[in-house]
């Protein structure tokens, strides 16, 4: 049975939701696209990055020689455009008081998206911003400024337990004030995690 990608699907349905598969580890990435089509979903969200790939302050990162990602000739550049979503390191804390972990988060948010850009996935999908999210606004807001990607922040149905923000807060409230400091960029979107 054939699946809509990601642009049918939306055609379709015109502004209505869509539905993809997160996968945290992939390593099949063509048969992951085959296996969720036939359960029906349009497109997977991958990581771009291996997970063991995590950039530090000492240089240690940038001489590595094996790659950071898997190679972009695992699928078509149709496939990629259609079918896959990519995603930022979970890791990343942009607005973390060490100033060591922002300036390695803002050099990964840079490079994961200039990766995404070559593949040509229509958008990537960012983590779940906190209240206290101004340098990650800023950061994510000068990645759409400058390569027209489409970003998605993940934002949950409810705070896990364990979220600093839980008790005054919603993930919405977060979301709002995010988007809020983006400048309600028209390439900043949702992505409801159910």
């Amino acid at each position: 049975r054939t699946v809509a990608t990601m642009a049918e699907a939306k055609r379709k349905e015109g502004d209505s939701a869509i539905f993809g598969r997160h996968l945290n580890h992939c390593e099949d990435l063509p048969y992951a696209i085959h296996e969720c089509q036939e359960y029906g979903f349009g497109f997977v969200v991958a990581p771009l990055v291996h997970p063991r790939y995590k950039r530090d302050s000492i240089g240690v990162s940038d001489a590595r020689s094996e790659p950071f990602a898997r190679s972009d000739l695992v699928l078509s550049s149709g496939w990629w455009i259609n079918h896959v979503v990519g995603q930022f390191s979970t890791w990343v804390d942009l607005d973390s008081p060490d100033e060591r972990i922002r300036s390695n988060s803002e050099k990964t948010l840079k490079q994961e998206a200039d990766w995404g850009t070559h593949l040509s996935v229509p958008a990537l999908l960012a983590p779940t911003p906190g209240m206290r999210s101004t340098n990650y606004a800023r950061a994510v807001n000068e990645i759409v400024k400058s390569s027209r990607l489409n970003i998605w922040i993940k934002i949950p149905l409810q705070w896990k337990h364990e979220e600093p923000d839980a008790v005054s807060t919603t993930p919405w409230d977060a979301w709002n004030r995010f988007h809020r400091l983006t400048g309600l960029s028209p390439n900043i979107h949702v992505a409801l995690f159910i």
